[in-house]
């Protein structure tokens, strides 16, 4: 198991590409499944409702590649010149960047829920709530994938990217079917599948990557490759 979560340069190309390749594809059936099962248990309303709203989710979540990458390009450069203490730091330093950019954002949309809720007719403004809630991991989470994408911990990396979407349909089909058949348990589970995934890839980050020294060396323009 230890073995698989590493999968380090040694191990080769070909593992690592069908290792990708392969939760890739199982990502996408168990997203496939999920919509399927939401399909079958919610009425044309709720299930109009948790589709709208996971599509504003898919909104933000998109652009947060750009992080991933970044992540990947940055780290993987200090991985070769042994500048372990950086990569804590860059990782430290953007997720207080983002966290800070996007907080003020999330406030503002649950001061604004009332009118969020009215933009997509919804009779209450709890399910723009959770939605907004489980944004706070879904910016976040690609930072550490691409912190261990770029330390080449790709087990890890698939790991905590795919997390989510086997919690969001383990959760989300035992809560519509055994709960009540509502978008609200849909939205939250996908909430709860987001934030779980932050969490394992913040200990996943934690133990993998050397604490080592900052060299004390200016770190790279991250934020202009970030933006290009």
């Amino acid at each position: 198991m230890s073995k698989f979560l590493r999968l380090k340069d040694d191990d080769g190309l070909i593992r690592h590409s069908v290792l990708m390749l392969a939760v890739t594809h199982a990502g996408s059936v168990v997203n496939m499944l999920f919509h399927m099962v939401m399909g079958w248990a919610l009425s044309k309303a709720e299930y109009g409702i948790l589709v709208s709203l996971l599509g504003a989710t898919l909104v933000v979540m998109t652009p947060m590649v750009a992080i991933q990458n970044t992540m990947a390009h940055f780290t993987g450069r200090y991985v070769q010149e042994q500048r372990w203490g950086d990569i804590r730091v860059l990782v430290r330093s953007w997720t207080l960047k983002i966290f800070g950019l996007c907080m003020p954002l999330i406030v503002l949309a649950l001061v604004l829920r009332s009118s969020l809720a009215g933009f997509f007719q919804l009779d209450s403004s709890l399910p723009v709530v959770v939605t907004v809630l489980g944004l706070v991991g879904a910016v976040l989470v690609p930072i550490f994938c691409g912190a261990l994408q770029g330390t080449q911990y790709f087990g890890w990396m698939s790991t905590v990217s795919s997390a989510w979407s086997f919690i969001r349909l383990a959760l989300g089909a035992v809560c519509v079917y055994y709960w009540a058949p509502w978008a609200i348990f849909g939205l939250a589970a996908h909430g709860v599948g987001v934030l779980l995934s932050l969490l394992i890839g913040v200990l996943a980050f934690l133990w993998v990557i050397p604490k080592g020294v900052p060299s004390g060396q200016p770190l790279e323009k991250s934020d202009r490759y970030f933006f290009l």
